[in-house]
């Protein structure tokens, strides 16, 4: 029954489930889903399904998923949900760094958002690309496309999109030497943040953004009250891992740059020891 699938695609993405149990019942979703018959529910559940066997890190079955609906979508016209098959389908690429078919894919979704004048979602998509830009050094254009998203987020008062806005924009001008531009929008970042009922760890990541400013103007002083000031944030170990061993990491290597040794082989140890224990290969390089 239709009852029967959603509940077992809720346990797929309960995280408190062991990880076996979630892909037997996922599997046992996948597998009723095909008995339905009605192809607008059935392109639904293959949706969610897509997503279950992300969130468990199963990338095959993702793709297998994403790509029936992705058909089911163009068959059916339903340009809703093949807008949400791009987005999906950017974000998995995105996480696996093939950075030019997650730009790809995002832009596919926001010519179809932005037809359909969903305005939040395009916009979403547009700041999406200008990540991606930024990543691939195409600052002016992750510039131009940066503020075409805050020109559609200001009217609809979206303080969080706001902030990752500024926040990108901080990131460019620090890339392009520009530091007084840099800490212009970092700070602009952090009042839009200030707004957000639930900023999780941004604000760590925007203080540890500001650090590395600091440092390449060649402020060390000032960099290391900004590292030492997100890793204030007791939790940051537990919810961001990555981020914390950044912020070891940029600590020590401002203290290095001052020659104040004290504590810096630990401080880098640590951020290693971190870094190898989550996979993040760039971080321990």
């Amino acid at each position: 029954s239709s009852d029967s699938i959603v509940v077992l695609i809720k346990q797929a993405k309960n995280i408190q489930k062991k990880y076996a149990d979630r892909k037997h019942s996922i599997e046992k979703a996948a597998d009723l889903s095909f008995l339905e018959s009605n192809d607008s529910l059935r392109n639904t559940y293959f949706v969610e399904i897509a997503l279950a066997y992300s969130k468990l890190n199963d990338s095959l079955n993702f793709r297998k998923f994403n790509t029936a609906s992705i058909k089911l979508s163009q068959k059916i016209a339903d340009s809703s949900i093949l807008a949400f098959n791009y987005w999906d389908l950017g974000f998995f690429y995105d996480n696996y760094d093939v950075k030019d078919s997650a730009y790809y894919n995002y832009s596919k979704a926001h010519k179809i958002f932005e037809k359909q004048k969903e305005s939040s979602y395009a916009a979403q998509m547009l700041l999406n690309m200008a990540i991606i830009q930024a990543d691939l050094k195409d600052y002016t254009g992750s510039e131009i496309t940066t503020i075409e998203a805050i020109k559609i987020f200001k009217p609809l008062e979206d303080n969080f999109q706001l902030y990752k806005c500024y926040n990108n924009l901080g990131i460019i001008y620090n890339e392009l030497e520009e530091y007084k531009q840099a800490l212009f929008y970092h700070n602009e970042a952090l009042q839009y943040l200030n707004n957000v009922k639930k900023p999780q760890t941004y604000k760590e990541r925007t203080l540890n953004n500001i650090g590395v400013v600091y440092r390449n103007i060649g402020d060390q002083k000032k960099a290391i009250e900004y590292f030492k000031k997100a890793l204030e944030y007791t939790d940051l170990i537990k919810t961001q891992p990555d981020t914390y061993a950044m912020l070891l990491d940029n600590l020590a290597l401002s203290k290095l740059r001052l020659k104040d040794t004290t504590g810096v082989f630990t401080l880098f140890n640590r951020a290693l020891q971190i870094r190898d224990s989550i996979k993040d290969i760039d971080g321990v390089t």
